[in-house]
């Protein structure tokens, strides 16, 4: 399976659309437990991908993992699936 469909998997998955309705309220937190390997950065592009394609403006996210190196995997992660899968320009 390519990075793009699982990319695209996680953009409609249920579970996207329940965090990105909490996440309307302003303020509002929400933290994902139990989600293993390359699940979490998936999840988390599919989300900034549904985002973005709401059309609504870009909101800030923080997001805080257990330690230094966890975060700099996701990181990397993240910018993996998101430069091989570029937004196409309109």
């Amino acid at each position: 399976m390519r990075t793009d469909d699982l990319l695209e998997f996680y953009r409609r998955d249920n579970r996207t659309t329940t965090v990105l309705n909490s996440l309307e309220s302003k303020g509002r937190k929400v933290e994902l437990r139990n989600v293993v390997g390359s699940a979490l950065p998936l999840s988390v592009c599919g989300l900034l991908e549904r985002e973005l394609e709401s059309g609504t403006k870009p909101r800030h996210h923080l997001f805080v993992l257990e330690n230094k190196e966890a975060a700099a995997y996701f990181m990397n992660d993240v910018e993996q699936i998101l430069v091989k899968n570029p937004r196409p320009s309109f």
